[in-house]
Parts: structure tokens; C-alpha cells; sequence
């Protein structure tokens, strides 16, 4: 996520400007700016309303994924995988570390749209589309589910 946000901050500074003037075009004082960027811990509107005001923008391809047994495992032990993941809800808030499965169920069963359109992004559609099917035993989806699930699917293939 640090990549992403020095990215931004590089592009602001290439067009003259501050990154008190970067916080405020997202609302956020520069102290708190400052500790956000510290921490790593920025929402994603946040990155995406900072990328939009220096004229960039953030593709949800763009964010880092952490899986068990990678370089990012170590790095970011301190950050929960949906934060990694940009996730709005937090998910994994008390369980640690979840597997890709159990995240995408969790994700599922709360069906927030932007939630389900990272992890089709992130995991891939075929795979959230059968955990979906499996949750609900052979029942049909509802109109929102099928409604969203094509939509997500037109717009990732």
C-alpha cells in the first residue's frame, strides 16, 4: 500500500503540491495524514480520492495480497488481510489470519458490493462464484446476488 501512496505523493510533488494540500483534498488533517501514511493504514476512498486530485488513478489490481507463506506475511503481520485486501469491512477482525475460502465466504455472507468485487478481482470469479453456489446448497441465488455476480463478471472478463 506504501508504493501506491509514494506514488501519489511523488505525483503531487511533481505538480507543486503539498501533502498538507494532499490531505485536505481528502479531508484528513496532515497530522493524521501523516500517521496514516506511517501506519499504512489508509482507507481505500482515502487512496483513491488522493490519486484522483493529482490526476491518477488506483486499479484494485493495484493492492497488495497477502497469502500465507509469502514475503508479505512477514512484512505485514501487523495489518489484517482485509486491510491488505482493501476490504471495507473487517472480516477477519477477530479470527488473525483467514484462509481464502473462509475470507470469501465471510465476504459472501455479508454481500457488500464492493467487498465481493475485490475478491473476484483478487481470487478470481470462477473460484468466489463456487463458494457462492456452495453456500447456498442448491438453492437459487437472489435477485441482488445474480444481479451483482453478473455485473462483477462482465466487468472483470
Amino acid at each position: 500500500m506504501s508504493n501506491i501512496i509514494n506514488a501519489i505523493i511523488a505525483k503531487a510533488k511533481a505538480l507543486k503540491k503539498t501533502q498538507s494540500e494532499l490531505a485536505a483534498s481528502i479531508g484528513m488533517s496532515p497530522e493524521a495524514f501523516s500517521r496514516a501514511k506511517k501506519r499504512g493504514d489508509m482507507r481505500l476512498s482515502d487512496i483513491q480520492s488522493m490519486a484522483t486530485a493529482v490526476g491518477m488513478r488506483v486499479n484494485l489490481l493495484d493492492l497488495p495480497v497477502m497469502t500465507s507463506g509469502t514475503a508479505n506475511t512477514q512484512i505485514n503481520r501487523n495489518l489484517r488481510r482485509c486491510e491488505l485486501l482493501g476490504l471495507e469491512f473487517p472480516y477477519d477482525w477477530s479470527l488473525g489470519f483467514m484462509s481464502d475460502e473462509l475470507i470469501v465466504e465471510k465476504v459472501l455472507d455479508r454481500f457488500i458490493f464492493h467487498d465481493v468485487v475485490v475478491v473476484c478481482c483478487r481470487f478470481g470469479f470462477d473460484f468466489v462464484f463456487n463458494i457462492l453456489l456452495k453456500m447456498k446448497l442448491g438453492e437459487e441465488l437472489n435477485p441482488i446476488e445474480a444481479r451483482s455476480m453478473n455485473n462483477i463478471k462482465e466487468a472483470i472478463s
